[in-house]
């Protein structure tokens, strides 16, 4: 096994297993099994997964058993075991011919299954510890249709050459020379195309671990991308002397080809090339119609086609040529060019002309200005105008097409140029370049003495500067000396900085592994003393990484500025061949340590995500070992309280395993991608450190371990109640009126936690219904409260429906209780006991886990520099119609309450929450006028409520006339509710005598409201709902009002300008 290399974690995938039938040794004995059921024999696990390089086999799950504990495995010489995981990690460096690693599902005889056919490793497993071997690509791409296979690199190995091929299953092995890897229009099987990292015998590098073909090639028609057409030369008003002027910009047009293949339209210039030479070089298109160069080239030698795989993510051959030929035009010389970038052309207009410099991305342009035979050319920048000589040097540092160290020219050169015809430059160019036109100053340096000074300049003579005075700056290529010196100056300082990293990379290199084999070394005891080496590395590798972006981004602009002083001189025959020689080597030599450069970077970056993943493992670890002691020492309590106390510290042992777990999720897979990205050749050990850590990785406790935990506990609570022991209701309240409530329902300390077993709150307000509310798990956005209403049938975590939100709680009997629901508008509204600047809100002390007043969420949308807010909505059980569900959030500092409504689907892009609520329904009595029971719903006249104590007027209709009164003033006002109260006392309805008109409260007591009982509960005036009057005064000496339907409340007047504005119910109370 290759425990000193770089392995790969990306497994080979076999693509056809080996499956063994009729040897299942050890299945049950079948008088254990029930004979009058009938026997159950598993699937058999599938899609054997051998990775050679950790020692390790996995497979797919059997059907509805996907999980390790459902499976065993059988090594030669060993009895059938449970497995260790999925996959299994075998011993280290063993030796396994095929078929010697057996899985199956273990028998099991509670449930008359026996034991499945078994899954064998189909390839071998092998020892070479001592041998490089790099890992296997990644990513294989196929197309049958252009007979392609293409795959990613792996690290350290960047060029096509460093790798081989077979099509013939691994029989005979070719030279990769181009990628992707044309197999040829053949009929080859799946699995028989595999691709590898080249044996390197040199450095001793084993031939790579291989990438498999996963799907046959059949044999079909080669693709052929036909050639565009309808090809037209683009040089206007040829031959014109005055209006419109002659522009020339050597275009070339054509158009857009379909592949008739795949149908794909070729329609973006970007997916063609274009050749001024007859096809020996091609260069991109970045325009139709495409400038293709200075000259005045013959028609034969222009040509476009599309690119070689010229969309992406797709793949296609290059296509054929269109040539110039057709075309009625001539190409000319062009003595102006305006340019992107110092080596591409700017894009033409549609209609063929130039336009201002500029690059892709908004940065200046610049121009080339050639001879009359298209050749020598001068570099211009317009850098715009200025009338103050002061600020135009401001202007000098500008960048221009990529090129730094542009100058002004000096008066005397701008002088001479002011005189030169300028005829030829056209019209749209005319503002940006230097003109013999008398109507444009231009500014030029002089120097006197030493001293600089800017004169302006039009048709070579010095004038005054005036606002439109241009900055218009030259560039030229230094002295060959200069260039000299600098690339060597430069290569000297790179070599220095490598081999100071490089040294610094070893000593961290070396941390990480004695941390590393120190956890290894460390079993069973306190892994906590090595998180201060890790923060050292961590700290030293931050400062390095940060050194060497910096250095990284120096370096590769003097590359860049370096590489163009290069291609520039191998134009120029006049500079020495040896010199550039000497040049070259230099500038290929920063080249190469500029790769090391990046290496280190690279390095220090995967230490960077090592670090984090050590100090998971450490923590995780240590606390995976303080909470087994724990659950040990809960187990072992026998003291009521000390049970109690114990189960809540498991609770909060296992929420820190969680934590940890969530925090950590993506570490695997960054430490895999950090152990990928290492340079093979100079971390040998180190990779090898890495592939122990993540095997280590798969000792650490996962979810169901967390669960497990928790389940301890729960019993503990258990325990510790039917002993005997329980919290006084006093001492369990929080905020106003609300008591803390355990998993089972049972009253804990105010001071618990969440974390410590806190899941429900007891509304005590209300000790006949006793309401109890569920806590949200975290609260967050795209958290595991923010759920969908109904959409759990696509796979979305919803609040109803199978599995949902309010199913899975009552399944579990959550807090006791297994009727919880969704809240109605004034159970939600009842929860507003806080208050943020002296409007009432939820009290995030009693309902922790409610992010809305995080300032991070909180923001005010009116100020510019804010991030949008985030509002917390919650369901509701009201419906606003079909496919709409009404919601509600709470005030916050920058928000009011709102009622909201949002889509039962699943597709709302809101955050809202699910939290449930659960009561004790209210059951009422029936009686008659005397104040007996009675079952006839047509001879009752009240309700009583046995458990409160309080009875309730009834009503046998609706009629608006009937129960609409005013409030009155007093008791003497005839025709009032008032009055109506004195009225039914005297009669002692029900056998009553204390009727009363009810609070707000007792009206609120109401809802939601029971219709059987209450058949008229309803009253509507003009279709709308009217609402019951209270004892309760409001402002401006009206009587607060209740709405029984959307539970609202409102304020009316005594004697209301409108008659039938409110109606009544009355009260009394044993």
């Amino acid at each position: 096994m290759l425990l000193g290399v770089n392995k790969s974690l990306l497994a080979l995938t076999v693509v056809t297993g080996t499956l063994l039938t009729g040897c299942n040794e050890a299945s049950p004995d079948q008088k254990s099994t029930n004979p009058t059921q009938n026997i159950v024999k598993p699937d058999a696990p599938v899609g054997p997964i051998v990775n050679d390089d950790l020692d390790q086999f996995g497979w797919s799950w059997s059907h509805n058993l996907s999980d390790k504990q459902f499976y065993e495995i059988k090594i030669p010489n060993q009895p059938w075991s449970t497995v260790n995981g999925n996959p299994h990690q075998l011993v280290i460096d063993g030796i396994y011919a095929a078929g010697d690693i057996q899985i199956r599902v273990k028998a099991d005889s509670s449930k008359n299954r026996t034991a499945s056919d078994v899954l064998v490793n189909p390839i071998i497993y092998t020892a070479n510890s001592l041998v490089k071997r790099p890992k296997s690509p990644t990513n294989p791409v196929q197309n049958d249709s252009l007979n392609t296979f293409d795959w990613e690199f792996v690290s350290g190995f960047s060029t096509a050459n460093e790798y081989e091929y077979s099509l013939t299953g691994g029989v005979s092995w070719n030279t990769v020379t181009n990628k992707p890897l044309l197999v040829g229009d053949v009929d080859i099987d799946v699995g028989h195309v595999q691709v590898r990292v080249k044996e390197n015998a040199a450095d001793g590098t084993a031939a790579g671990s291989v990438l498999i073909s996963t799907q046959a090639f059949t044999a079909g028609v080669l693709v052929v991308i036909s050639a565009p057409t309808a090809p037209v030369i683009v040089n206007n008003n040829i031959g014109n002397t005055n209006y419109p002027q002659e522009i020339k910009t050597n275009g070339f047009s054509w158009e857009w080809v379909t592949n008739g293949n795949t149908g794909v339209d070729y329609d973006e210039p970007e997916y063609y090339e274009f050749t001024n030479d007859g096809g020996m070089t091609w260069q991109a298109v970045t325009s139709r119609p495409q400038h293709v160069g200075p000259k005045a080239y013959a028609k034969n030698k222009v040509g476009v086609r599309v690119k070689k795989n010229a969309i992406a993510n797709q793949v296609n051959p290059a296509g054929q040529t269109l040539f110039a030929t057709g075309a009625s035009a001539d190409f000319y010389v062009t003595r102006v060019v305006s340019m992107n970038t110092w080596n591409q052309a700017q894009e033409l207009t549609s209609a063929g002309n130039w336009s201002k410099a500029k690059s892709s991305k908004g940065a200046e342009g610049c121009y080339i200005e050639y001879d009359i035979n298209g050749e020598n050319p001068q570099f211009w920048a317009y850098a715009g105008t200025n009338d103050n000589a002061d600020k135009v040097l401001e202007l000098l540092s500008t960048e221009f097409c990529g090129m730094q160290n542009w100058q002004l020219l000096t008066t005397t050169e701008m002088k001479v140029k002011t005189l030169v015809d300028s005829s030829y430059i056209t019209g749209t160019l005319n503002h940006y370049l230097v003109t013999s036109d008398s109507y444009y100053k231009h500014w030029a340096s002089e120097t006197v003495n030493g001293i600089e000074a800017l004169k302006a300049i039009s048709a070579g003579q010095e004038v005054n500067a005036a606002y439109s005075t241009r900055v218009i700056l030259k560039w030229e290529l230094p002295d060959t000396a200069k260039i000299l010196t600098e690339t060597t100056s430069t290569n000297t300082a790179l070599k220095a900085l490598v081999s100071s990293q490089n040294s610094n990379w070893q000593t961290t290199s070396v941390d990480l592994i004695n941390v590393i084999n120190n956890i290894s070394a460390l079993v069973d005891q306190p892994l906590t003393p090595l998180l201060s080496d890790v923060t050292t590395a961590e700290a030293n590798s931050k400062t390095a990484f940060d050194s060497l972006t910096l250095a990284l981004t120096e370096y590769q602009n003097k590359i860049d500025v370096l590489t163009l002083y290069s291609t520039m001189l191998e134009s120029d025959s006049s500079v020495d061949k040896a010199l550039k020689a000497t040049i070259n080597n230099n500038i290929a030599s920063i080249k190469l340590d500029f790769i090391n450069l990046t290496s280190l970077h690279t390095s220090f970056q995967s230490a960077l995500t090592v670090t984090p993943a050590l100090t998971a493992l450490i923590k995780l670890t240590d606390q995976k070992t303080t909470a087994n002691s724990v659950r040990d020492t809960l187990l072992a309590a026998n003291d009521g309280a000390d049970i109690h106390g114990r189960s809540l510290d498991l609770f909060a042992a296992a929420a820190l395993i969680n934590d940890f777990i969530k925090a950590n999720v993506s570490l695997v897979a960054d430490l895999n991608s950090a152990t990928s990205e290492l340079p093979v050749t100079s971390n040998t050990a180190l990779i090898s450190a890495l592939d122990k850590l993540l095997i280590m990785f798969n000792n650490l406790p996962t979810a169901v371990d967390s669960e497990a935990l928790t389940a301890h506990a729960v019993k503990g609570l258990e325990r510790a109640s039917s002993g005997g022991y329980s919290v006084a209701a006093a001492d369990a309240v929080i905020g106003t009126h609300f008591a803390k409530l355990d998993i089972n329902g049972d009253y804990l300390p105010s001071a618990t936690t969440y974390a410590r077993g806190w899941r429900c709150v007891m509304d005590n307000r209300d000790l006949v219904r006793k309401r109890m509310w569920t806590l949200l798990k975290d609260g967050l956005p795209n958290g595991a409260d923010d759920l969908a209403f109904d959409a759990s049938s696509a796979g979305i975590a919803s609040v109803m429906g199978t599995g949902g939100l309010i199913e899975s709680t009552t399944a579990a009997q959550l807090c006791g209780r297994s009727d919880w629901a969704l809240p109605s508008s004034s159970q939600l509204t009842s929860l507003e006991t806080g208050t943020i600047d002296g409007t009432a809100t939820i009290d995030v002390d009693v309902f922790p886990h409610h992010l809305a007043f995080d300032a991070k969420y909180d923001t005010n949308d009116w100020s510019s520099s804010a991030k949008p807010s985030t509002r917390f909505w919650y369901w509701k059980n009201e419906e606003r119609n079909s496919s709409e569900q009404r919601t509600y959030h709470f005030a916050t500092d920058h928000k009011s309450s709102t009622t909201g409504s949002e889509s039962k689907e699943g597709d709302e892009d809101k955050v809202v929450m699910g939290r449930l609520v659960s009561e004790i329904k209210l059951i009422y009595q029936l009686l008659d006028s005397a104040g007996d029971i009675t079952a006839d719903t047509d001879a009752a006249v009240c309700a009583y409520q046995p458990e409160s104590k309080v009875t309730w007027q009834l009503f046998d209709n609706a009629d608006l006339e009937t129960r609409s009164k005013d409030y009155g003033n007093t008791n003497a006002d005839v025709g009032t509710v008032l009055a109506e109260a004195v009225q039914r006392n005297s009669e002692k309805l029900c056998n009553k005598s204390n009727w009363r008109v009810p609070s707000l409260a007792e009206l609120k007591t109401l809802s939601p409201v029971n219709h059987e009982v209450f058949t008229y509960s309803n009253v509507e005036k003009y279709g709308k709902e009217l609402c019951y009057v209270s004892a309760d005064p409001a402002r401006y000496s009206r009587q607060k009002c209740y709405y029984t339907g959307s539970e609202k409340s409102d304020g009316v007047d005594k004697k209301p300008y409108n008659s039938n504005s409110y109606i009544y119910r009355l009260i009394t109370s044993d």
